[in-house]
């Protein structure tokens, strides 16, 4: 890999020659940043080939899912798939799990969970009445991006 020499540098073109600090590295910069868009591109890349996604996709291009009724149904029957997957891999992952981490991992599912549920009291409070038809979809949308996120954190443990 070549070196250059740092365009910044008041003294471009002259550096010591034990001081590294001058020198820039323009392959390994354009790695590092190809690896960075990759990592956080990749659960995209993976939701997008999810079949719940898909579905989820179809059910909004029918007639009925472009009414405010018809988006929350969509969701909402998103968010019931996401959750029995999110369960399975649950159990999934407690059965491969050794002991301190089963008990490790119920303890932050049951407070995923507790926190879910406390989000779904707050979402059905009676702000809820003031804020216009489309709150329900963009609720259901929030719930569906939440266990999305949970589905991905458990699949960090083996299972």
């Amino acid at each position: 890999m070549a070196l250059s020499v740092c365009a910044r540098c008041p003294a471009q073109g002259t550096y010591l020659p034990n001081d590294t600090r001058h020198l820039v590295r323009p392959g390994l910069r354009n790695l590092v940043t190809a690896l960075s868009l990759a990592a956080a591109l990749l659960p995209l890349a993976t939701w997008a080939a999810d079949p719940v996604d898909d579905a989820l996709e179809q059910c909004l291009k029918t007639p009925h899912g472009q009414t405010t009724a018809g988006m929350t149904e969509c969701t909402h029957t998103a968010y019931q798939a996401y959750d029995r997957q999110m369960n399975t891999l649950y159990q999934a992952v407690m059965a491969k799990s050794d002991p301190v981490s089963r008990e490790a991992i119920r303890n932050a599912q049951r407070a995923w969970l507790a926190y879910r549920n406390a989000q779904k009291t707050a979402d059905n409070a009676p702000w809820r009445a003031d804020s216009g038809s489309m709150a329900s979809p963009d609720i259901e949308g929030l719930n569906v991006e939440a266990i999305r996120t949970r589905i991905a954190e458990l699949e960090y443990y083996p299972h």
